[in-house]
């Protein structure tokens, strides 16, 4: 590949999705599906546990790349969650980076860095899916709220149209009470 100047460029990436729940991926198939590698659905069933998380971490890890972005919602309020993103480096850049040089390991260095990185991975996934279904419960929390508050205001509106009509019968019956005593 060349840009229009004829400089080389290096060879695009096809970026791989590895989606977790249902609902994104119902919501991305259509527009981001050849990108789609995996997608994991019933996670949100049962509790959120670090398990899971780890579980995620090894799936992630099973596709090498050079970086890992995370999306997941992040809670703000009981109104507002915001789509946050997570970039972290591939695992090989921690370990060429020569920052773990200075210190001793018991065991073989890589193996030892390969765990921590997987066990980091792990902790962010398991962040991540935390404040997934902490704002989840608060949009439920909100959308039954509002939905209680219509009810409330249905009710309240239905009451007065039955109360109407009631007091509308009980006239007309009044009145022909009253119609049928004067012509006695």
């Amino acid at each position: 590949l060349s840009d229009l100047r004829g400089t080389p460029q290096p060879p695009r990436v096809r970026p791989q999705l590895m989606l977790v729940g249902s609902k994104a991926r119902d919501g991305l198939t259509r527009t981001h599906g050849k990108h789609i590698n995996v997608s994991f659905d019933e996670t949100y069933t049962g509790p959120v546990t670090f398990s899971l998380a780890s579980f995620l971490a090894e799936q992630m890890l099973a596709q090498p790349a050079d970086t890992y972005t995370i999306l997941y919602n992040k809670f703000k309020s009981v109104i507002a969650q915001e789509v946050t993103p997570v970039t972290i480096k591939g695992p090989e850049a921690l370990g060429g980076s020569g920052v773990m040089d200075e210190y001793e390991f018991e065991g073989d260095k890589e193996s030892v860095v390969a765990n921590l990185y997987q066990y980091n991975l792990a902790c962010l996934l398991y962040g991540a899916l935390l404040e997934n279904v902490t704002s989840e419960q608060a949009s439920r929390m909100s959308a039954m709220d509002s939905a209680s508050n219509n009810a409330s205001e249905m009710i309240g509106k239905l009451t007065i149209i039955y109360n109407r009509g009631r007091q509308a019968k009980i006239t007309t019956e009044l009145t022909e009470i009253v119609a049928g005593a004067e012509s006695v």
